[in-house]
């Protein structure tokens, strides 16, 4: 995938000249114009999709997570799953729109409303609504009474994950949650729960383990700072290719300094 833009650069200009050499003309097209028959073309797969989906589905389960993309924006992902009349699987994502204000249970269950209705998947047809853990999309759910669960792995990656991270404020996490404002506010609150649990398990169980656990947590601190600095600084980046053995690509590097310690995002 690349943007639109890519028509204006000068190495993908060079290789249309080259083209043009040795096949003969070919001709650019303008950004806004592979844009707009893009999106022409998109509207006409979404009204074959939104009518074949019309006579396939009888019931539905749904999926749906939201996240931060760098730029600040929030979105909103919605995936469609049921089994046709052949007993066959199908799943679609559907959506992934801009999720605007205040994350909380009312937002979001709004946002998932709209998309359902606009895909006309009436919500009694709804029957499992597959999601994150927080108190906001639980809430949603129970707003459009749809039965939901938690998705298992981000329940392990969030636990596991946390668990071994330094507590990073003095506050509890019900301190945290009644606070909470954004997604970022939420996974501190339960990043912070998670730390409070594995630490009354070792009061409980094997204090010995304390002095252990706080090594890791002090490594693993150490890592998570190496694989920030490394995924967004272009001139560490550089410096870390000459160090790097020739049988590794930089991407395996990075990711193996990442294990669990880089932000993780799933589609629920």
């Amino acid at each position: 995938m690349r943007p639109f833009s890519i028509v204006h650069d000068k190495y993908f200009r060079k290789y249309a000249r080259y083209l043009n050499s040795v096949r003969g003309r070919v001709r650019i097209p303008k950004s806004w114009k592979t844009r707009e028959g893009v999106e022409i073309i998109a509207a006409q797969l979404r009204e074959t999709l939104k009518e074949k989906i019309g006579t396939e589905c009888l019931y539905y389960s749904a999926s749906s997570d939201i996240w931060t993309a760098r730029s600040k924006l929030a979105f909103i992902s919605f995936t469609l799953h049921y089994l046709n009349e052949m007993f066959q699987m199908r799943s679609w994502v559907l959506e992934v729109k801009l999720l605007s204000g205040k994350h909380d249970g009312y937002r979001i269950a709004e946002a998932l409303e709209h998309i359902m209705t606009e895909w006309e998947l009436p919500l009694e047809k709804c029957v499992k609504f597959l999601r994150d853990g927080a108190s906001n999309g639980v809430k949603a759910c129970e707003l459009l009474q749809v039965d939901s669960m938690s998705c298992l792995v981000h329940c392990l990656h969030l636990i596991v994950g946390s668990g071994i991270v330094k507590k990073k404020t003095g506050k509890s996490s019900r301190e945290l949650m009644a606070a909470a404002r954004t997604d970022a506010d939420f996974d501190a609150a339960i990043e912070q729960e998670a730390c409070e649990g594995i630490d009354a398990f070792i009061t409980d169980t094997c204090e010995s383990a304390r002095t252990d656990l706080e090594t890791l947590r002090g490594v693993v601190e150490k890592s998570r700072k190496m694989a920030v600095f490394f995924s967004r600084s272009v001139k560490g980046t550089d410096c870390l290719k000459t160090f790097k053995p020739k049988s590794f690509s930089l991407r395996q590097t990075v990711q193996h300094v990442g294990i669990v310690l880089t932000p993780c995002c799933y589609e629920f």
